[in-house]
């Protein structure tokens, strides 16, 4: 039976089982357990199967739901570890910027289907729909090798679209 987000495997419900009862043990014991958890996920095999596993599940709407309550409250307990993106409170820059595109009639954080698969879409950090204006902020996020080729598939999957796409830097 599966149980959160993927299958579950018996070793690894022993092992919830043993962190259960490990709340009562001795910290020496909640130590041990803590350090066998990380091992465990430490595992190539075990991450990729997760993996799987998540991206499967996360498909079905009510799984979803769940996880986005739990992250939700996990938001609320621990504070957002990072800034600006999807979602997020935006930067000092994103935000002296958006004072000057609102005025003009752009959208901040506009999602834009690409019509390439089922729930597949790019999130532009700033977009003037009516003439098809795209405008992304580029932090320091955006300086890697592999993440600047992320950026020009984008960019050219939007002009294919008919959009324009304007790359403002920023630290």
């Amino acid at each position: 039976m599966t149980q959160g987000v993927y299958p579950r495997t018996q070793a690894h419900r022993d092992a919830i089982r043993q962190a259960r009862l490990g709340a009562k043990a001795s910290p020496e014991a909640r130590k041990n357990q803590s350090i066998a958890a990380r091992k465990t996920a430490l595992n190539p095999q075990w991450r990729k199967n997760v993996s799987e596993g998540t991206r499967k599940k996360m498909r079905l709407p009510h799984i979803r739901k769940k996880h986005l309550i739990g992250l939700q409250r996990a938001r609320a307990k621990h504070g957002v570890n990072f800034k600006g993106g999807q979602g997020q409170k935006p930067i000092a820059f994103v935000m002296s910027l958006w004072k000057l595109l609102k005025p003009i009639g752009y959208v901040r954080e506009y999602s834009l289907p690409t019509g390439i698969g089922y729930g597949h879409h790019y999130m532009l950090d700033f977009a003037l729909v009516e003439n098809k204006i795209a405008i992304e902020c580029d932090g320091p996020k955006h300086r890697p090798f592999t993440v600047q080729e992320k950026d020009r598939i984008k960019d050219a999957r939007l002009k294919a679209l008919g959009w324009k796409v304007i790359r403002v830097l920023h630290d």
